[in-house]
């Protein structure tokens, strides 16, 4: 399968605790954030590594960027000092590799071997915590957008062209009038804090060179972005607006800072579908942290554009479909962008979708044109009833999820992005056990909006989800939360069973049954599985809750894929599938934990008693080593198969799936 286009490595000490907190900061801006579950972000994938759990794989992605974060604490740990540059080496010798080395304290500079030679973040510079999360973000946005646009760094070019070196171009665009003062602000405190370049006004067009030529070719640059100071007067100004619609025209980031104090007489269209912020009282002068708030968006946004770009061009050619007349925006398609576009083109966008009302102002453009985001290509000419097609989704943390780069961060932010993916696809979703009802993680609410987002005005109005509830939890589910669920998510209250009631009151052994019950019943309604990370200890089934999923899955033949790269009892079912072992599923591996261990004793012992199947590993594996993978009847190739064995990216991972469903309906 092709390279993904970009991976992130954040590193830290394993001793270094403000590392973690660096690092989601960094996920939330740089690809998602995980506390609004319809935010879309830069969607770039980042992978969490302290020395004693790093495995970064260099060709997993077609360019790496690796932010070190080193303290000095961590100075005399040898093992560390030569992993860190291990790293850098291996980045000088991979031009698709940048290294970008953070320095908590004036003693990271002590680190041993040549990545102490580099240039560093000093967020020591910085007191606060906000101020250093604010210049970090600031300096690695930078540096990231010249990475994807191939701009040079100055680390990059030789002594003798140093004055030379191409950063991020900033298009301020403003008028004279009223939007002078914050512009020029904005413009000296960029050219004497940050590495950005700006075009400013006439002052930086040469003398003797054509006006309008000149501002046209700084606009179209494939460096430049574009920001509006966008003041009472601007809207009114035939430059100003020129200088948007050739933005839009050559497909230029455009962010737009509202300074507006009294209002427009008329606010101009073609200004409208870009990222519009607001910093400070527009009476007064910027403050510097929001001029550096200015900043980080403008370069963000920069980011993203070309990040989605390259990340649609991934999803087009993962599908095949790169034959068909394409046409890929960075931003929602508009009136403006889409005038020339010829009939018969598909259309890739960022996401989310637009509305149905959008699409039909666009439609009368042209009615054979399609407009769609990624998640909507695996809808793209396929021959399935969608709407009948019901995914048993499995996302479970496991104790080995570090090893991988992930954290818990990670898991509710694929646990959403998979999610997003099935209801796009109109697909429905079936869950077993509680789904997290809290004020931080209620899951219920997250899948309703993405119900909603997707869903709009479509025949899908009812139980798109459905969760499996067992019997010893059912009186745990309140009308209020049933209430709140309707009509899209169905509560599947499972009865007790005769053994169970026979056991009375609730113990280990209740609910072990009360589970397992749940899952044979869950397994008969779905059409396939999807399995990621799950505990192999401290579970309160018969088995690992996630093993047992994936058993039932395979004997009665039911299409599964199992995503192992998160470790866990799913990647020991992918082990035995391609390497024929796994320690994880043996008597010896579980009665390390004595509580299992006398759990299975007395559970065997209730089995016998009453007649119903003992807990049995060894069955077990004697069951996994007459399968392979062929076993797993899920639309994709063996070589697709085990790439979804080993992959963590999140991209990678949601195409094989949706491409495996599509066989499957295509094959019925």
């Amino acid at each position: 399968m092709n390279q993904t286009p970009l991976n992130v490595h954040i590193i830290w000490h394993s001793e270094y605790e403000t590392g973690l907190d660096f690092a989601e900061f960094l996920y939330n801006r740089l690809t998602r954030n995980v506390g609004d579950s319809l935010s879309r972000g830069i969607g770039i994938p980042i992978y969490f590594h302290t020395h004693k759990n790093s495995s970064i794989d260099f060709n997993d992605s077609k360019r790496n960027i690796l932010i070190i974060f080193i303290n000095s604490s961590s100075l005399k740990d040898e093992s560390w000092n030569g992993f860190i540059n291990d790293l850098n080496k291996s980045t000088n010798l991979d031009s698709n590799s940048l290294l970008i080395p953070v320095a908590i304290s004036k003693q990271s500079y002590k680190v041993k071997g040549e990545i102490s030679k580099r240039n560093f973040i000093r967020l020591f510079d910085k007191k606060e915590i906000e101020e250093k999360k604010r210049l970090l973000i600031q300096r690695i946005s930078n540096e990231m957008c010249r990475f994807l646009y191939g701009a040079n760094r100055i680390s990059d070019i030789p002594k003798t062209k140093k004055s030379k070196s191409l950063p991020v171009k900033l298009f301020i665009s403003h008028t004279k009038i009223d939007g002078m003062k914050i512009a020029k602000q904005i413009n000296n405190y960029i050219l004497s804090e940050t590495p950005l370049k700006t075009f400013f006004d006439a002052n930086d067009i040469r003398t003797g060179e054509y006006f309008r030529d000149e501002i046209i070719d700084n606009i179209k640059s494939d460096d430049s972005v574009m920001l509006v100071i966008q003041s009472d007067k601007y809207s009114s100004r035939e430059w100003c607006r020129t200088e948007v619609i050739e933005a839009k025209t050559f497909n230029r980031p455009i962010v737009v800072l509202n300074r507006l104090e009294n209002g427009e007489y008329r606010s101009f269209p073609y200004m409208a579908n870009v990222r519009t912020i607001k910093r400070g009282d527009s009476s007064v002068k910027l403050e510097i942290n929001e001029i550096e708030d200015i900043i980080v968006e403008t370069l963000l946004e920069t980011l993203k554009f070309k990040f989605q770009n390259l990340l649609i061009s991934y999803f087009v050619e993962s599908f095949n479909i790169k034959d068909l007349k394409i046409q890929i925006l960075s931003y929602p398609p508009e009136l403006l962008s889409c005038l020339n576009i010829k009939e018969n083109t598909i259309v890739f966008y960022p996401e989310p979708p637009l509305s149905e009302e959008e699409i039909k102002i666009l439609n009368k453009i042209g009615k054979s044109i399609r407009y769609l985001t990624p998640s909507q290509i695996p809808i793209l000419n396929r021959k399935i009833d969608s709407e009948n097609i019901n995914v048993g989704l499995s996302i479970s943390s496991n104790e080995e999820l570090s090893k991988y780069g992930i954290s818990k961060i990670h898991l509710k932010d694929y646990f959403v992005e998979m999610s997003r993916y099935i209801i796009s696809s109109k697909f429905k979703i079936s869950f077993g056990g509680d789904l997290n009802w809290s004020e931080q993680d209620n899951y219920s609410s997250i899948l309703v909006d993405l119900i909603h987002t997707y869903n709009r005005n479509t025949s899908m109005k009812d139980n798109i989800i459905t969760n499996y509830v067992a019997s010893y939890l059912v009186e745990k589910i309140t009308e209020e939360q049933e209430v709140e669920a309707y009509p899209y998510i169905k509560f599947e209250k499972i009865k007790e069973t005769t053994i169970e009631r026979k056991i009375g009151e609730i113990s280990r052994i209740k609910k072990a049954i009360s589970l397992s019950n749940m899952r044979k019943i869950m397994n008969d309604n779905i059409n396939c599985r999807i399995s990621i990370g799950g505990k192999s200890t401290k579970f309160l089934g018969i088995y690992p809750g996630v093993l047992e999923e994936i058993i039932i899955a395979l004997k009665t033949r039911k299409p599964l894929f199992l995503i192992g790269g998160f470790g866990g009892v799913t990647k020991a079912v992918t082990d035995f599938l391609s390497k024929g072992n796994s320690n994880i599923i043996t008597n010896e591996y579980q009665f390390k934990d004595p509580e299992y261990k006398k759990f299975h004793l007395d559970y065997n012992s209730f089995a016998e008693k009453h007649g119903i199947k003992k807990i049995d590993y060894d069955e077990m594996q004697d069951f996994l080593k007459k399968i392979d993978i062929s076993h797993l009847n899920n639309g994709l190739t063996k070589e697709e198969n085990l790439e979804l064995f080993l992959t963590r990216d999140l991209v990678k991972i949601i195409t094989l799936v949706l491409k495996g469903i599509i066989n499957l309906g295509k094959k019925e």
